[in-house]
């Protein structure tokens, strides 16, 4: 009995594998026929294009969408278009505040140049001035040589006035150093102002226009202090005149053994932009090639970017006019430590009557 319905089962096995088989040969069949059965049988073709029709758009949806597209695509174009004149505006007005910003500083640039020019005169007189005075000192040297003992009494006399104004030189360079300090201060503040003025100009783009006006106003409180900066330093120029000639004293009697000394203001153009990166005129305070030669840079305040710009602007030079050695001077009243060890370092020759930290 047992074994009669295990017979049974394994036939049912048997007939439902084989029924498979037989459904997987007439599906690739009905697939491989089933563009015949289309052409042939319309009812079945109508039935499949319903089937499609709920999984795929029609053509008349997907006309409908295209039309959608097209009309989304026309939108943006014209908010593109008006995006474009509101920045062609707000670029146009950028443009003619960058023009009166430039003509501003080209007006402060000429006055300058103008500063430099009564400063560069001066220093012209004051060059025949010590030649004047060299000449009759040998003249008095001469002289002297009789009443030795009685000019050395007076020389020390001079040494002690020299020493006192030398103490007097000091102070007042320390009272310009804490004036300087209060610009730099200033500036600073200024600085952190406008960086903050920047971010906020970021964040409200869309209010450019408008913020512009407020720069305006700004921009004329800027005027009012640049030139309230220019006459606080054409003041310290003058008050420096005389230290500047003390040292300038100094370095001709230094050099006094070579000369006479002729002394000129060259301006070579560097075409290649070695000394700034771009091509313009490179200036020289005093070149002198009788005898021995040097280059002199004459400063109110050194520092060490001021070195090594002098540096390079030598390295320059000696390219340009093919020599090989040639000595730098460095004049100024007041000089920094690291900047004075940098001189060292190049063989750079400093003239200056402090050094400050």
């Amino acid at each position: 009995m047992l074994s009669v319905r295990k017979n049974k089962r394994n036939n049912k096995k048997d007939k439902r594998e084989k029924n498979k088989k037989l459904n997987e040969k007439e599906i690739k069949k009905f697939v491989k026929n089933l563009p015949e059965y289309l052409r042939k049988y319309p009812s079945l073709r109508y039935e499949i294009s319903l089937i499609m029709t709920e999984t795929f758009p029609t053509r008349d949806e997907f006309n409908q969408l295209l039309k959608e597209l097209k009309e989304s695509r026309v939108a943006a174009e014209k908010r593109f278009e008006e995006h474009n004149r509101r920045f062609e505006a707000i670029l146009t007005e950028l443009r003619e505040f960058k023009e009166y910003a430039e003509k501003r500083f080209e007006a402060i640039l000429t006055e300058l140049r103008e500063f430099k020019e009564y400063t560069e005169k001066r220093f012209e007189e004051h060059n025949k001035r010590f030649e004047a005075i060299l000449m009759e000192l040998r003249e008095f040297k001469e002289y002297t040589e009789k009443r030795f003992e009685e000019h050395n009494r007076r020389f020390e006399a001079i040494l002690t006035e020299l020493r006192e104004f030398k103490e007097y030189t000091e102070k007042r360079f320390e009272e310009h150093n804490r004036r300087f300090e209060a610009i730099l201060t200033e500036l600073r503040e200024f600085k952190e102002y406008t960086e903050k003025r920047f971010e906020e100009h970021d964040r409200k783009f869309e209010e450019i226009v408008s913020e512009m006006k407020e720069m305006r106003m700004e921009m004329k409180q800027m005027k009012l202090e640049l030139r309230e900066l220019r006459i606080g330093l054409s003041s310290l120029g003058g008050r420096m005149g005389k230290g500047l000639e003390e040292v300038i004293r100094q370095v001709i009697e230094d050099y006094s053994g070579i000369g006479p000394l002729k002394a000129e203001k060259i301006s070579i153009y560097d075409k290649d932009g070695f000394v700034f990166g771009r091509p313009q005129n490179i200036e020289f305070d005093a070149y002198v090639t009788d005898g021995k030669k040097f280059v002199v840079e004459v400063k109110n305040y050194t520092e060490k970017d001021d070195v090594n710009l002098f540096h390079r602007k030598c390295e320059f030079l000696k390219k340009e006019l093919n020599i090989e050695d040639i000595e730098m001077v460095i004049m100024t009243p007041v000089i920094e430590k690291s900047a004075l060890s940098l001189c060292k370092e190049l063989g750079i020759t400093v003239h200056a009557f402090s050094v400050i930290d």
